[in-house]
């Protein structure tokens, strides 16, 4: 078993999330950037052009977990996610398949209460987009990616249904960072090996 997955195939409930808890909260949002696009998502939300194709990673607590570098090592131990994360869909599969021992649930947003649990040794390993990994990895020195898979998860602007006038606007905009290197200087900011988005 590998952290790899299809992101179609999360469907649950929660897998929705942060889209999940019922279309007025996209309605009073209008936008929510940085959002995995899936089936499911589509159907409750309208999405720009994906502007970036993100990985999966593992993350671990490398001064005392040494021994963890891959999702085979995690049979005994307790894997925080994200809910409503297409990482979620991953946790499951492992639960599922007896690979970990446990899965700790954070609320949506909680991934820095998630990272403290790590540090402090409350759960074995976390899985998370890579970026945020990679973010993590750089606040924390004992933290370290040990296997990333490429989900192939692409992210887009989710914005209320039905709104095509600020679809088609973030759509326009977004073209205008590609050709001007804006995007590619990001991507190289954030998502190279080691990149944490530090100057």
């Amino acid at each position: 078993m590998t952290i790899a997955h299809t992101a179609s195939t999360v469907t649950s409930a929660r897998a929705t999330s942060p889209l999940r808890d019922t279309t007025s909260t996209l309605i009073s949002a209008t936008i929510n950037a940085a959002t995995t696009i899936t089936p499911d998502r589509e159907m409750v939300a309208l999405f720009s052009e994906p502007y970036l194709t993100v990985d999966q990673a593992l993350l671990v607590n490398a001064l005392t977990n040494p021994h963890l570098t891959s999702t085979e090592d995690l049979a005994t131990e307790v894997l925080g996610i994200e809910t409503g994360r297409t990482s979620e869909g991953i946790a499951d599969e492992l639960l599922s398949a007896g690979s970990v021992r446990d899965v700790r649930r954070y609320p949506c947003g909680g991934i820095t209460a998630a990272a403290g649990d790590l540090v402090a040794g409350r759960v074995g390993a976390l899985v998370t987009l890579g970026p945020v990994a990679r973010w993590l990895a750089a606040d924390h020195d004992d933290l370290q990616v040990v296997e990333t898979s490429p989900a192939g998860e692409q992210l887009g602007v989710a914005i209320t249904p039905g709104n095509t006038t600020l679809r088609d606007a973030v759509n326009e905009g977004l073209d205008v960072c590609r050709e001007e290197g804006i995007l590619e200087r990001l991507e190289r900011r954030w998502m190279d090996e080691g990149g944490s988005g530090r100057s």
